[in-house]
């Protein structure tokens, strides 16, 4: 059996950095995306259809808390492809904005994300939370506490 390898202080306040900031986002993301599916999204005629549409609406905390578990389980894999992941936003959003009559500049909301996936990027290439276990339990199950609780909270309760 392999022994551990010891990694500096620094680097294991980097990677939990990394880990506060992605679940930071996946929790804003499965708050906005349920209810944004409850404000907006819950028309369809059929209950498959509804879910259909959930699943449009949660997809951003899934894909950042997919991305937040593959770079904490394989540091240089998913912090590359959160870097990835944050140019190809700033290039979706350059190529979305010729169709459209809003600027680039009119929208730093795009940046600011684009920025901060690469920041994590990099924090999870440079940083390595230990112990690896209660982050990636806190990135899978934190996101689906704040779905699960923001339902009967969402406008049905109004």
């Amino acid at each position: 059996m392999n022994a551990p390898v010891a990694v500096s202080t620094t680097r294991v306040v980097i990677g939990w950095c990394a880990v506060v900031v992605s679940l930071v986002a996946s929790c804003f993301w499965a708050w906005f995306g349920t209810l944004e599916n409850f404000h907006e999204g819950w028309w369809a005629s059929s209950l498959s259809g509804n879910l259909w549409i959930t699943l449009h609406y949660l997809s951003p905390a899934a894909i950042l808390t997919a991305l937040a578990l593959m770079a904490v389980r394989w540091p240089w894999i998913g912090g590359t492809l959160f870097v990835v992941a944050g140019v190809g936003v700033l290039v979706w959003w350059i190529g979305y904005e010729h169709h459209r009559e809003f600027s680039l500049r009119s929208f730093p909301i795009i940046h600011l994300t684009a920025f901060l996936l690469g920041i994590v990027g990099l924090a999870y290439l440079l940083g390595r939370p230990r112990p690896r276990w209660p982050a990636m339990g806190l990135l899978l199950v934190s996101p689906d506490i704040r779905f699960c609780r923001l339902i009967p909270t969402s406008s049905f309760a109004a």
